[in-house]
C-alpha cells in the first residue's frame, strides 16, 4: 500500500533507522488510518520478554487475596507490566496447570500463593532450578530458594498477647 520495504516500514514505525521524512510521515499516516497494531507475540520473540507477571493465587474472592491482587495490579502497571491473574479454587490439579503454564514462558515472572498440600511441590522444584523468577506469598515452599513475603504469625500473637 504505501510502496515501500516491509523493513523499511519497520524502521519508520519503530523510529529505527533512516526513513527519509515524507516516506516516514506516508507510512505513519497509512498506519493510524488502518489502525495498525504491532504483534504482541512478534515483538516478544525479538525482546525476549512478555512483560506480563503472573499472580496466582487460591481463591481470589478471599479479601485477604483481593486485596493483594489489587494492589499487585496498581504496582505492576505502574511499572509498565500487565498482570495475568490464576486463582487455583484451593485446587492442586489447577495450581498444576498454571505452573505448567510458567515453564511454557507466558510470563516473564511470578508471584504465588503455594497450596499448604505440597502435591506441585517438584514443580516448583524445577521452576526454582531453571532460575524462573518467583517470589512466594503467605506460604513457602520448603528448600527453594526464593524471595518470599510472608507474615510472622508468632509474632504476631506475641505483639497481640
Amino acid at each position: 500500500m504505501a510502496g515501500v520495504s516491509v523493513s523499511t516500514v519497520s524502521r519508520a514505525i519503530n523510529n529505527t533507522g533512516p526513513v527519509d521524512e515524507g516516506t516516514r510521515q506516508r507510512i505513519l499516516d497509512l498506519s493510524k488510518r488502518l489502525d495498525y497494531r504491532p504483534s504482541a507475540m512478534a515483538r516478544n520473540l525479538v525482546m525476549q520478554r512478555t512483560m506480563t507477571l503472573m499472580l496466582l493465587v487460591p481463591d481470589v474472592a478471599n479479601n485477604f487475596f483481593a486485596e493483594i491482587v489489587q494492589d499487585f495490579s496498581i504496582a505492576c502497571r505502574e511499572k509498565g507490566y500487565k498482570v495475568f491473574l490464576g486463582d487455583t479454587i484451593n485446587q492442586s490439579s489447577v495450581e498444576e496447570d498454571y505452573l505448567n503454564m510458567l515453564k511454557e514462558g507466558v510470563v516473564d515472572g511470578a508471584v504465588v500463593v503455594p497450596m499448604m498440600d505440597g502435591q506441585n511441590d517438584e514443580l516448583y522444584f524445577e521452576l526454582a532450578r531453571k532460575r524462573f523468577p518467583l517470589v512466594m506469598i503467605d506460604r513457602i515452599v520448603d528448600r527453594i530458594k526464593s524471595s518470599y513475603v510472608i507474615v510472622d504469625n508468632f509474632e504476631g500473637g506475641r505483639l497481640v498477647a
